[in-house]
C-alpha cells in the first residue's frame, strides 16, 4: 500500500521514559551527565542510541539511511560500563526550516538539529504495529 505524501511531514518520535542525559567522549562512549530512567530510546545532542533488542528489530525493517554500532554508556560515579544500547548513526540531517521539503518516501529516520530524531510516514506505519510503544507528532507541532 503507497503512501500519499503530499503535504506529510516526517513525526518526531519519543519515548515517554527517557530522563538521562548522556555526553559522548573522545574514546566513543557515552557518559551519563544527568541521571535518570533510561527508556528503549535515547536521543540528544549528537546521539541516538537504542536498547539492544529494538536495535535488533530496527536492523529488520531495512531503514535507509542508517548505520549502527555497539554502544557504551559509562556511569563515570560508579566506574560501571553498561553495553545494553546500539548506537545508531543517522544520515539524514536537517534544520527546521527545511521540513516542508524533505524528501521523506519510504523508511527513514531523519534527525533535526543533531538532536531530534523523526521518522518518515512508512517508517511511522511498521513501529505502529510492533510491540515497541513510541509517542509521535507530526512536523513542529511539539516544538511551537
Amino acid at each position: 500500500m503507497a503512501l500519499c505524501l503530499k503535504n506529510m511531514n516526517p513525526y518526531h518520535i519519543t519515548v515517554e521514559d527517557n530522563t538521562v542525559e548522556l555526553y559522548q567522549l573522545s574514546d566513543g562512549r557515552f557518559q551519563i551527565t544527568k541521571s535518570g530512567e533510561f527508556g528503549d530510546l535515547l536521543v540528544g545532542n549528537n546521539y541516538v542510541l537504542v536498547e539492544k533488542e529494538l536495535g535488533k528489530y530496527f536492523k529488520t525493517i531495512d531503514i535507509e539511511r542508517v548505520s549502527y554500532k555497539n554502544a557504551i554508556i559509562w556511569n563515570r560515579k560508579t566506574n560501571t560500563e553498561y553495553k545494553n544500547y546500539i548506537q545508531i548513526i543517522v544520515n539524514h540531517n536537517f534544520e527546521s526550516g527545511d521540513i516542508n521539503n524533505l524528501n521523506i518516501e519510504n523508511k527513514q529516520f531523519l534527525l533535526m538539529s543533531n538532536c531530534y530524531l523523526f521518522v518518515s510516514p512508512a517508517l511511522k506505519q511498521v513501529l505502529e504495529k510492533s510491540e515497541f510503544k513510541f509517542k509521535y507528532t507530526e512536523g513542529l507541532s511539539q516544538f511551537a
